[in-house]
C-alpha cells in the first residue's frame, strides 16, 4: 500500500531536460505514471526501502539498489508504511552510443535493476550524482554535457558491478589498487608504492593484479587514461594536447599514438565521429 488510496498520475516537471535531485521522502510519497515518461529514469537508493510496483509484483529496493526505468514504460514507486527512503535519480536523454550501457538485468515489467555491492563503486556512484545534482542546480556553462558525462561514468561503474558480481567478488587489495590507479591518474604510480599500500610484495601485486584483471598495472593505467581522454573528447571542445595532459600523458605525440592503437582512429577523428551526431 502507498498509503494514498487511488493512484494520480504524477506530471514529469520540465519535460524533455535534465533534471536529477536528492530526495529523503516519508511514508506517502508516491509517484505513477501509467505510460512512462519521453526519457530515461535512473534512482540509486541510498539508505531506507522504497518499492517499485507493477500489478501485484514488487521489488524492494534498500542501500545500493540502483533502478533503470527505460521510456514509456508504466511506472509506480513510493515509500512503504513505516519507513523513510533516500534515494539520488535523474530523469535524462541518453547519448546515441549508449545503448550497450542501457542494458541491464531485467526485474518486473522492463525495470532494470542491479545491487551495488563493491564499496568502492557504491561511494564513487554517490559521490558523483552529487556532481550531477549540483551541475543540473546551478546550470552553469555546459552543465548538462557535465551532467551526461558524469552519468555515463555511473553507467560504467554499473557495468563494472556487473563484471565483478559475474567473476565474483575481485581481491580487494587489486580492487584497491585500481580506485587508486583511477582517483590519481595524473600521478607517476610505482608498483612499489602501489604494493606497499596493500601490503603486498611488488613482485606479488605484479602477480595477482595479472591474475584477476587479464593486465599487467601498466596497461590498466593506461586504458583508465585513454577511456578517460575519449569521455573528454566526447564531451568538450578542449585541445588534444589538453586532454593529454588531463589525463596524465603530457607528450601529445605519444598520447596520439597510443590513442590509435586503443581505439583505431587518432582522437581528433573519434571526437569527429561523435559530432557528427
Amino acid at each position: 500500500m502507498n498509503g494514498r488510496g487511488l493512484e494520480e498520475e504524477t506530471p514529469r516537471d520540465n519535460p524533455g531536460v535534465f533534471i536529477s535531485e536528492h530526495y529523503r521522502k516519508g511514508f506517502g510519497y508516491t509517484t505513477f505514471r501509467s505510460n512512462g515518461t519521453d526519457d530515461w529514469l535512473i534512482a540509486f537508493t541510498l539508505s531506507g526501502e522504497g518499492v517499485f510496483e507493477d500489478g501485484g509484483d514488487m521489488f524492494r529496493c534498500a542501500s545500493g539498489d540502483l533502478a533503470l526505468v527505460p521510456p514509456r514504460l508504466r511506472h509506480h514507486y513510493y515509500t512503504p508504511q513505516g519507513a523513510e527512503w533516500e534515494f539520488v535519480w535523474a530523469h535524462f536523454k541518453p547519448k546515441p552510443y549508449w545503448s550497450h550501457l542501457l542494458r541491464l538485468p531485467v526485474r518486473l515489467n522492463g525495470l532494470m535493476t542491479v545491487r551495488i555491492e563493491t564499496p568502492a563503486i557504491h561511494e564513487r556512484i554517490r559521490g558523483t550524482f552529487e556532481r550531477i545534482i549540483g551541475d543540473s542546480l546551478d546550470m552553469e556553462t555546459n552543465w548538462e554535457e557535465l551532467c551526461l558525462s558524469a552519468l555515463e561514468e555511473i553507467l560504467l561503474l554499473v557495468h563494472r558491478q556487473l563484471a565483478v558480481d559475474e567473476k565474483g567478488l575481485q581481491d580487494p587489495r587489486v580492487q584497491s589498487v585500481l580506485e587508486r590507479l583511477t582517483a590519481d591518474i595524473r600521478r607517476r604510480h610505482s608498483i612499489r608504492e602501489l604494493a606497499a599500500s596493500v601490503n603486498l610484495s611488488p613482485s606479488r601485486l605484479t602477480h595477482l593484479f595479472k591474475e584477476q584483471t587479464g593486465e599487467s598495472v601498466v596497461e590498466a593505467l593506461n586504458h583508465i587514461r585513454l577511456r578517460l581522454a575519449a569521455r573528454y573528447l566526447r564531451g568538450n571542445d578542449e585541445s588534444v594536447g589538453h586532454i593529454a595532459r588531463e589525463v596524465g600523458i603530457p607528450d601529445p605525440f605519444y598520447f596520439a599514438k597510443r590513442f590509435k592503437a586503443r581505439y583505431g582512429v587518432s582522437p581528433s577523428e573519434y571526437r569527429a565521429s561523435f559530432r557528427r551526431f
